[in-house]
């Protein structure tokens, strides 16, 4: 006799006896139920002591329960799940367990968490319930934005700007058109620095918009934008601006130009390497504002000495200056500055090859003095005799109204002196 009959006659003994008794309790899993060899008839007795012990029902101290869980194969996908996916599975019904400790806090404990979120983790929390909505949109959670290369809809822009935010940066970030807004006249906003270098905006009229909205600006950077002049005139409206940095910018409108000198007292003030600079030279030599301390023109290769030395003589408060790579102005411009800028302090005048290196010995008031590519070895050891409390070639980069500046390399620049890193 095979295993399978075995099987059969053990299954047709433990129906048998199911069936005779009545008064039998109810099958219970916690119990498992065994089947001695004493309810068997001697009639059929002998089959299990001929039969071949290769079954597992062969042992018969082993009950059906056990039995059953060897014949039944193996659920791979549970046997491969660890304990604590389990668990994360298991739903609690009881009301103790299932209550949220949140919803029970008062909203200055709530709000005093949320102080310690990054912005993604802020919008999350928000998305919960009402109140916590409410909670997470107050202005305070949204004085500094860092947008800092990130994908953003315009009119996420718009509702994060509505937030009273002050300190925004979106540098190398990308804007994208939501047609699904209506409109884009919204109502002024608290944004007092604002730099949008190399944004990438789906027109000019998203930049515009968002300058629309701006009446307090004190630092403003536009970088590698194209502008019009709406967007001049839309910086004329921010009487308090400061800093200005129209660097690389494109098509600049004399027209508007003369519009910011005239309504912002600006203190620093940058237009290097704008393509149209010969159109712009009327502007700065007649409207420039005498209130720019620190001012950077480098790339204006048509202005020779005397351009320059007007453009200086409308400075009385110069203390820097850049004029890179100017192949225009020679000693003569050296002499003028010391003549009409005596609180010069920091000049950046590098590749300017006209410039005899011995010129620079007259400003002895300089602390900061940056002619790359004008000396050699021999050269920078005459000069540091000459000047040895003045400080040559510190850096290469341009600093004049660049939101993040940072002469030390183990520094971490700010933003305006705004720290916009988020707590994780």
């Amino acid at each position: 006799m095979n295993s399978i009959e075995v099987f059969n006659e053990v299954t047709w003994l433990e129906t048998e006896e199911e069936t005779n008794d009545e008064n039998r309790a109810p099958f219970d899993e916690n119990v498992c139920h065994s089947t001695p060899l004493s309810s068997f008839s001697a009639k059929r007795a002998p089959v299990f002591r001929s039969a071949a012990l290769t079954s597992p029902l062969a042992d018969l101290s082993q009950s059906f329960m056990e039995v059953r869980k060897r014949l039944q194969p193996t659920d791979f996908f549970w046997s491969q799940v660890t304990p604590g996916a389990i668990r994360f599975k298991r739903r609690r019904t009881d009301d103790d367990a299932s209550r949220n400790g949140l919803l029970n806090m008062p909203n200055e404990v709530v709000d005093h968490i949320m102080s310690f979120l990054n912005k993604r983790d802020l919008m999350n929390f928000g998305a919960v319930s009402q109140r916590f909505y409410q909670l997470a949109s107050h202005q305070k959670h949204w004085l500094v934005v860092n947008m800092v290369g990130k994908n953003v809809l315009d009119s996420a822009l718009h509702r994060i700007v509505s937030r009273k935010t002050s300190v925004l940066a979106m540098m190398s970030t990308h804007i994208e058109y939501d047609v699904a807004l209506l409109t884009r006249d919204f109502p002024p906003c608290h944004l007092v620095k604002l730099d949008v270098t190399s944004a990438k905006f789906p027109d000019i009229e998203a930049l515009n918009s968002l300058l629309r909205r701006c009446r307090n600006l004190e630092y403003l950077s536009l970088q590698h934008q194209i502008v019009n002049y709406e967007t001049l005139e839309l910086i004329s409206r921010n009487p308090d601006l400061k800093v200005l940095n129209l660097s690389n910018c494109g098509d600049l409108s004399p027209k508007g130009l003369t519009l910011i000198f005239r309504c912002c007292s600006l203190v620093e003030f940058n237009m290097s390497w704008c393509d149209n600079y010969e159109e712009l030279a009327p502007v700065l030599l007649n409207e420039l504002p005498s209130t720019i301390k620190c001012l950077a023109i480098a790339g204006f290769r048509e202005y020779d000495d005397k351009a320059m030395s007007s453009i200086i003589e409308r400075l009385p408060e110069l203390q820097e200056l850049d004029v890179s790579d100017n192949h225009q102005i020679t000693a003569a411009f050296i002499t003028k500055l010391k003549v009409s800028a005596p609180n010069l302090l920091k000049l950046t005048i590098p590749r300017c090859f006209r410039i005899e290196p011995v010129a620079f010995c007259l400003l002895k008031n300089l602390e900061v003095l940056n002619i790359q590519g004008l000396l050699d070895l021999e050269g920078y050891r005459f000069l540091k005799s000459e000047l040895p409390e003045t400080i040559i070639n510190q850096s290469i980069f341009q600093t004049i109204a660049k939101s993040q500046v940072s002469n030390d390399p183990d520094e971490h620049p700010s933003f305006w002196g705004e720290d916009i890193d988020e707590p994780y």
